[in-house]
């Protein structure tokens, strides 16, 4: 158990200890903390939690008329049998979604296995006009369908295996829950462990409540800003998903984090803000071939900077430093009506780069250069009419890898706060300010403002 989980754990005990020595004193205190029983990670103490204070056992009549001599076992007994109630219908709630999500496996493998044949089929038909048309139009239009359906494929596919791994997660919880309810070893544990923190020799000093519910809560939301950034990146890359819902995503992701932090009572404002944590696999958001032929659309034909998607493309949204002080030289003689000369670029880009510290390829730059300038030379490019149309055709896909790119690494910067000790409100804010700023670049998508559902439609055709 690492440092951080043992004093989570602590910290629960401690404030379930306070409220069964005194529940009359501590049950307001925890009312008022905001903490709920979500926040409390151990399933025991997180059942007892929600017993005392969601089911109000804390201020029960038999609770608030006991002796005081015999209060704390009036708790125990009331809280025990309650304690028998939550984590039977805890274990099954648990095999419910177990349940459905064995279903929605069931119906994803058949989704996957009509998509592959449909897939297939595309490729028979595209092979046929092939070979008996081979100068038909109707060849192009085949390979484009064989294309789509197999990106149906793959995204149906993708789909089942997420749905498969769910359901495997949720068959563990369930099962781990069932056999816990059946075990009477558990409940002998559980209610000698629950004895044991209400005695004032093992238990916590119910005058130190509203300390513990501090800390539980601060755990509690420390964990919900990670859950929250882990749900963010599986929507943000979940097969199929559109510009429009992965903004719609992000911008769910911000008003769950100002909810969480109203519980810490205050909220700050949100000041969009660039993230500046390195991802631990940056490799992993390169788009580099694609990043390459924008660069080189764009020195041959500079107009697409105002006059296409293009137009949005900011130097961020490059994940070469190359790349980036290159697009700023191009967007810098675009500005000022420069010819895009190689070696004016190259100079401008390594200038702009020493400045800010950054090393960079010369040589690398230059020929990105000089491709531009001469790409007849260029073996396999692309025709003089698709390199014209490169950089509008391709900015769209840019944006959406760099708004991705952003909200990863807003994510590892949490991470990272979180584990140096940083207090989980001041954690909320720079996530907030974080993910408000990678909504703001993803206004820059063409499809940005498109209806989620119409749009997560479109893709799917």
């Amino acid at each position: 158990m690492s440092a951080a989980s043992e004093a989570r754990l602590r910290s629960e005990q401690a404030l379930v200890s306070a409220l069964i020595q005194d529940p009359i004193a501590v049950g307001p205190i925890a009312l008022a903390s905001s903490v709920r029983s979500s926040d409390v990670g151990n399933v025991w103490f997180q059942q007892m939690y929600a017993a005392l204070i969601e089911d109000s056992l804390w201020n029960h009549p038999y609770v608030t008329r006991a002796a005081p001599s015999d209060r704390v076992s009036t708790v125990c007994h009331m809280l025990y049998a309650r304690l028998r109630t939550r984590m039977q219908a805890l274990s099954d709630d648990a095999r419910a979604e177990a349940n459905a999500a064995a279903a929605e496996v069931e119906l994803a493998s058949r989704t996957a296995e009509f998509a592959y044949r449909q897939a297939e089929e595309a490729r028979g038909e595209a092979e046929w006009f092939m070979d008996n048309a081979p100068g038909s139009s109707l060849v192009s239009e085949a390979k484009a369908w064989e294309e789509q359906a197999w990106a149906r494929a793959s995204i149906s596919v993708d789909a089942a295996q997420e749905a498969v791994h769910r359901r495997d997660v949720l068959e563990r919880r369930a099962a781990s829950l069932e056999k816990t309810v059946r075990s009477e070893r558990a409940w002998t544990a559980a209610w000698e462990s629950m004895w044991k923190i209400a005695s004032p020799e093992h238990g916590a000093e119910p005058a130190y409540g509203g300390y513990y519910a501090r800390q539980v809560l601060e755990h509690g939301i420390a964990h919900r800003a990670h859950q929250i950034g882990e749900e963010l990146m599986g929507r943000l890359h979940a097969p199929g998903t559109s510009v429009a819902q992965q903004l719609a995503d992000i911008r769910a992701a911000v008003e769950e984090l100002t909810e969480q932090q109203v519980r810490t009572g205050h909220v700050e404002p949100i000041w969009p803000t660039a993230a500046v944590a390195d991802l631990e696999q940056p490799e992993r958001w390169e788009a580099l071939r694609t990043e390459g032929q924008v660069l080189i659309s764009l020195m041959a034909h500079p107009d697409q900077l105002t006059h296409s998607n293009a137009a949005g493309l900011h130097p961020r949204d490059m994940s070469r430093p190359e790349h980036a002080y290159l697009l700023a030289a191009v967007i810098e003689e675009r500005n000022v009506g420069l010819g895009m000369d190689p070696y004016q670029l190259t100079h401008q880009a390594w200038a702009a780069a020493a400045r800010d510290g950054v090393p960079l390829d010369q040589g690398y730059v230059y020929n990105m250069a000089m491709n531009a300038r001469h790409p007849e030379l260029t073996v396999g490019g692309p025709s003089p009419e698709q390199l014209a149309r490169v950089a509008h055709d391709q900015a769209p896909t840019l944006i959406a890898l760099s708004v991705q790119r952003h909200a990863a690494t807003v994510i590892a910067q949490m991470n990272s706060q979180l584990r140096n000790g940083m207090a989980p409100g001041a954690v909320l804010t720079s996530m907030r300010n974080g993910l408000a700023h990678a909504a703001e670049q993803a206004h820059r998508h063409p499809q940005a403002l498109a209806d989620p559902v119409t749009a997560h439609q479109a893709a799917a055709r």
